[in-house]
């Protein structure tokens, strides 16, 4: 929380649309695309974690897992 999280540029995640309502996009995959990027920038710092309990497959955010693994603290 002392440090500024390294971000990359949104323009890279934009969904490109030719004209309104002529697309579809899973909000939640651009998301989880943003995240691991967010993850991946800021490896070295480990300043940033994505919490979701067991959701994250089903939130469509398991991106994060292409940069990090799951931590539990059960056995």
């Amino acid at each position: 929380m002392l440090r500024d999280l390294r971000m990359p540029d949104f323009h890279d995640h934009a969904v490109k649309v030719a004209s309104p309502a002529q697309f579809k996009v899973r909000t939640r995959s651009c998301s989880a695309a943003s995240c691991a990027d967010v993850a991946r920038l800021n490896q070295d710092q480990r300043n940033f974690r994505l919490f979701g309990p067991d959701e994250t497959v089903s939130n469509l955010l398991q991106a994060v897992f292409e940069v990090t693994d799951r931590q539990w603290t059960s056995p």
